[in-house]
């Protein structure tokens, strides 16, 4: 198996079942509503849409276009509409398909349903919305995004509708026993606004794994979307990552699942889940190539409004009760799921007692699953690995009262806007930015050394969490070569939450303007560590982020690349508006050395 699967060229927002029909051993894709592929006109030349495509396949991995699961939208649809994001599922005898309606007669959005007794269909539509619009916490009286429908039965067979999106965050509803409507006064809100969408809920182990993607799923080739986890013993909650906050707090939880690796996929997200005949969980999800992330028609405004967001398949593993695809989108080949009983699936073999470094296991070009019931395993290896042991390259703990002599300043604040005071450097934010055409912000700055590096600094950003707006005043790091060409790493308030955002800026194709693109990592906390490694390989740059909150565990996010070079520098920004401060511990800049120790600090803990 290899990505993309099969002939879905254009298939955002996947959802998979499997034939409940007799005699019917297909597996099902529906898709959101769009062109197939590049090649997909009308005799004008015009991508054509399609409402709700529908594949087929045998295998998982090759797909078969079957037609459309609807000819036109619901009636209760405007002019303009269009059909997002299904939902399948199977019960009562009948096959659910839910979808989000773009533009209503209400207005604003809603869920459908239509019911079949096949896969492929006819469909019937119902006459009314599952999910009527209205509006929803956080949207201060606009009508919330009724978007991304979920359905999650819990043990006793109550069935459960998630569905929402940044604006309003995501909810959950009692849905009726017949699956056509659902019951306004049974919501229960899921996560915070302005965080996540495309809700999915997997159950294993007693738990509730609620998996939901963040950032812009539409932002070619600086896409940043990724698929985030918390886990509650309920359907409704609450739900907590690994680090135990809360997907619904200000400083919103939520552990990465799947992230972009640096490769040419980005923002991988707005996953579904299913498991093969040997028990492995798979991940179906969509991305773009970020060398070819639009439909091409000659013209690039047009062009802008239809990025490619292509089917990908990836293996999900489950480390300490929680799920990961451990490295990112794969692009090469990799052994495919066991999509039928009638394929190999599942042998047992007792392991011997003894450890004498004797390899048991071998490696094959298929599927396969390690179940251990008893008894920790090692595996043991010759290769050589090559591990980051790093040497300081220089570090500053801002001992004293005034800068080290190694700093400089672009575009230099007034002097009473930072301070050095009791082992810590204080930064006023300010009502400036770094975008074209904002005003541009002061950035305190000094070098890195060529090559691999790994920067880290612990930040205090003093905005309040008590869910007041205060957009988007950011503290943290910043490389860069050209002011308008960076990676970012910061705490920043984004409406009424508190998160860490990683983007890259970088100038647009036709070198006329800048092009800016966010992913999110981990929950800040108090004080939040924030770490940015830059590798090479093939004289590319690779960029990955990692945050902290002080007495949490690291927390990896994705990987940018870009072209920053070795005369990029370190700058420490404190922007977005006034009326705060960004508080720095130190700053510490490492490189990798085979014969070095790590000598990272934990923190003086000084600061106030």
């Amino acid at each position: 198996m290899s990505t993309p699967v099969g002939a879905a060229q254009q298939c955002p927002d996947p959802a998979v079942i499997r034939s409940r029909t007799p005699g019917d051993p297909y597996w099902y894709l529906y898709c959101t509503g769009g062109a197939l592929n590049e090649t997909d006109r009308d005799s004008t030349g015009n991508l054509r849409y399609h409402w709700l495509p529908i594949y087929r396949s045998f295998d998982l991995v090759r797909w078969e276009y079957q037609g459309d699961a609807l000819s036109c939208p619901p009636r209760y649809s405007t002019l303009g509409t269009q059909l997002w994001a299904p939902e399948i599922q199977y019960f009562c005898g009948r096959y659910h398909l839910y979808y989000v309606v773009t533009r209503t007669v209400f207005p604003g959005t809603a869920i459908g349903v239509a019911t079949s007794d096949h896969p492929l269909g006819p469909w019937t539509e119902a006459a009314t919305p599952v999910v009527e619009p209205h509006c929803g916490p956080g949207t201060r009286g606009a009508m919330r995004w009724c978007y991304d429908p979920a359905i999650v039965p819990d043990a006793t067979g109550t069935r459960y509708l998630f569905y929402g999106s940044y604006l309003g965050g995501i909810s959950a509803r009692v849905l009726t026993p017949n699956g056509l409507s659902s019951d306004p006064s049974s919501e229960r809100p899921i996560t915070a606004p302005h965080r996540y969408e495309a809700a999915n809920v997997i159950r294993r182990h007693g738990y509730y794994y609620l998996l939901a993607s963040a950032t812009n799923a539409c932002n070619g080739r600086l896409t940043g979307y990724a698929v985030f986890c918390g886990r509650s013993r309920h359907p409704l909650g609450p739900y907590l990552d690994r680090n135990g906050n809360s997907l619904l707090d200000g400083r919103v939880g939520g552990t990465p699942v799947l992230t972009q690796n640096g490769n040419r996929w980005v923002g991988p997200g707005h996953e579904c889940v299913v498991e093969d005949f040997a028990g492995q969980s798979w991940m179906l999800y969509h991305a773009t190539d970020q060398n070819d992330p639009f439909f091409n028609d000659g013209n690039e405004a047009k062009k802008r409004k239809e990025q490619k967001r292509i089917l990908l398949m990836d293996r999900i593993d489950w480390a300490d009760g929680w799920p990961v695809v451990s490295s990112g989108p794969s692009e090469d080949a990799q052994p495919g799921p066991v999509a039928q009983p009638s394929d190999e699936s599942c042998k047992r073999q007792t392991l011997p007692q003894a450890r004498d470094q004797t390899p048991n296991a071998e490696a094959a070009r298929r599927a396969f699953r390690i179940e251990l019931r008893s008894s920790p395993v090692g595996l043991a290896s010759e290769a050589a690995l090559r591990g980051w042991q790093p040497d300081s390259f220089w570090y500053e703990d801002f001992e004293g009262s005034s800068l080290s002599k190694e700093w400089s300043w672009v575009r230099p604040p007034k002097s009473s806007a930072f301070r050095v005071t009791k082992s810590c450097f204080v930064f006023q934010t300010q009502r400036a930015d770094l975008h074209k055409g904002s005003k541009r912000a002061s950035i305190l700055t000094r070098e890195l050394p060529p090559g691999e590096w790994m920067i880290e600094t612990r930040v205090r950003l003093d905005v309040p969490t008590d869910g007041t707006c205060h957009n988007f005043v950011q503290g943290g790091l910043i490389v860069y070569d050209q002011l308008t060409h960076f990676i970012k790493l910061v705490v920043v308030s984004i409406w009424e939450t508190r998160q860490t955002e990683f983007a890259k800026a970088c100038p647009s194709p036709d070198g006329l303007k800048q092009e800016y693109g966010n992913m999110v990592i981990g929950t800040p906390g108090d004080w939040t560590h924030l770490r940015i490694v830059r590798h090479l390989h093939k004289n590319v740059e690779y960029y990955t982020g990692y945050t902290r909150a002080s007495g949490q565990d690291w927390v990896r996010g994705g990987t940018w690349t870009h072209s920053l070079g070795n005369g990029a520098r370190v700058g420490l920004i404190s922007m977005g508006g006034t009326g705060f401060d960004s508080h720095f511990d130190y700053v510490v800049v490492t490189c990798p050395n085979a014969g070095g120790d790590a000598r990272l600090p934990a923190g003086s803990g000084d600061c106030p």
